[in-house]
């Protein structure tokens, strides 16, 4: 089974149009026979900062105009995702 994994926050991107309504409830985690959704955590890190920085191309077309992730470190990366957790239990 493969691991997907979300954040419930948007830490540095900010699209024009909201991808769900402000006062969606995100679950704690999906889970099929083929996959595992869940919510990222400070322990991903390594594997988020690579899949963001691998995907830069295609991350600038989603936020055109945008700066983001371009000067993201992997310490920027493990402090955005502790705020994410945080910001996610405070809701």
């Amino acid at each position: 089974m493969a691991d997907v994994f979300f954040m419930t926050t948007d830490a540095m991107a900010e699209s024009t149009s909201p991808f769900a309504p402000t006062n969606f409830e995100v679950s704690a985690k999906l889970e099929t026979k083929e996959f595992r959704l869940r919510m990222l955590t400070v322990n991903d890190v390594v594997k988020d900062y690579d899949a963001v920085m691998t995907s830069i191309d295609h991350l600038k077309t989603i936020w055109p105009g945008g700066s983001w992730p371009e000067g993201l470190t992997l310490e920027q990366d493990l402090i955005d995702l502790a705020q994410a957790r945080r910001l996610k239990w405070e809701r």
